[in-house]
């Protein structure tokens, strides 16, 4: 930058701090799946023999971190396995909590859930939960009757969501979906 001083043009030294905003990939209590055999670690860097492998879909929970060491970004996962240490956030994705719930009665209602979750599992009775990948299509359906009620809607996060049975959405998020039942049947229009 040139500064004009008594009509003599000096150079001035200019410098620029710049700064880089890293947002975290994860938070702590985030559930996470690996992408690839993935190295399980006793310190966040790639020095010394990992504590062991983890094979590609397996899923853990995010307790501390991120650290960095040797140019990856690190988090300490406490795995499904059993096994904890610190591995590469390169190699995981995060892994999202349907939670899949009824209203009238509260519980004890079959809903079909497809397709399966990371963990195998699809349909339930509610109140249960299940986990997805990011953008996962997921479908449910509910029954026409709990006991004596009659299928009204379902809502998401408690606000109305469809009232048809058969629902589809794409998961990008923790959430709860809720089968809403009553004792007084649906109108039906002919």
């Amino acid at each position: 930058m040139r500064m004009r001083h008594g009509g003599i043009a000096t150079l001035v030294p200019v410098v620029l701090l710049l700064a880089t905003l890293h947002t975290a990939a994860f938070s702590i209590g985030d559930w996470v799946e690996c992408t690839q055999n993935l190295n399980v670690r006793p310190n966040p860097n790639t020095n010394g023999t990992p504590v062991t492998m983890e094979t590609a879909g397996l899923t853990g929970t995010i307790a501390s971190g991120p650290q960095s060491g040797n140019g990856y970004t690190w988090w300490y996962i406490n795995w499904a396995n059993g096994y904890s240490g610190w591995s590469v956030q390169d190699y995981l994705i995060n892994v999202f909590t349907l939670t899949v719930a009824s209203s009238n009665p509260n519980s004890g209602v079959y809903i079909y859930v497809g397709p399966n979750d990371v963990n195998g599992h699809a349909d339930g009775t509610t109140s249960f939960t299940r986990g997805f990948n990011n953008q996962t299509l997921i479908t449910l359906v509910a029954p026409a009757a709990a006991g004596a009620n009659y299928f009204v809607k379902w809502t998401l996060q408690g606000s109305d969501y469809s009232s048809s049975r058969t629902i589809s959405f794409e998961m990008g998020g923790n959430i709860t979906m809720t089968a809403v039942f009553s004792a007084t049947p649906p109108t039906t229009h002919t």
